[in-house]
């Protein structure tokens, strides 16, 4: 007998002996293990993006400006 949620088959050989065609193969129909599985193959991913995310702003080496960069502000902009 086949615990609720799965089907019982018949073997795929069907020159088994008799005493395999009297016991019930049970298959089951879960998706919980596939659900985990995506929530896994996700959790991975977004942890390989986020270090290679990482390890790329720790050796990105930004230029500095080519020239220097002086803009006036009049006093009236700033309150004090």
């Amino acid at each position: 007998m086949c615990k609720p949620g799965a089907r019982a088959v018949k073997p795929l050989n069907p020159r088994a002996p008799a005493i395999i065609w009297k016991l019930p193969i049970c298959r089951y129909r879960s998706t919980a293990g596939s659900v985990m599985r995506v929530k896994f193959l996700a959790a991975v991913f977004a942890a390989v993006v986020i270090a290679i995310g990482g390890y790329m702003l720790a050796t990105w080496e930004i230029p500095v400006p080519a020239q220097r960069v002086e803009k006036p502000i009049a006093d009236d902009r700033l309150p004090r």
